[in-house]
């Protein structure tokens, strides 16, 4: 059985993708050890003592330059 991680990884090595974005990771420091991705490296940002939320940006490991904001609904400007 595959893991959404495998066939995630799978689709960008067969379609050659050099950015890939996740939103509403989930992801915490326990997903460190299988968040990599073959020739890509990872940007991230959890959400820290709350659940749900979170990012992950997946670059080709070549120079590139690239900004991503996520808004979550019914946020606070404050919080922006």
């Amino acid at each position: 059985m595959f893991s959404i991680k495998d066939t995630c990884q799978a689709i960008v090595q067969q379609d050659s993708y050099d950015l890939v974005t996740i939103t509403e990771t989930w992801w915490d420091d326990s997903h460190d050890w299988s968040a990599a991705m073959d020739g890509h490296k990872l940007f991230r940002m959890d959400t820290q003592g709350m659940r749900g939320g979170g990012v992950a940006l997946y670059v080709m490991e070549t120079d590139v330059l690239l900004g991503v904001c996520y808004r979550p609904p019914n946020q606070d400007e404050v919080v922006d």
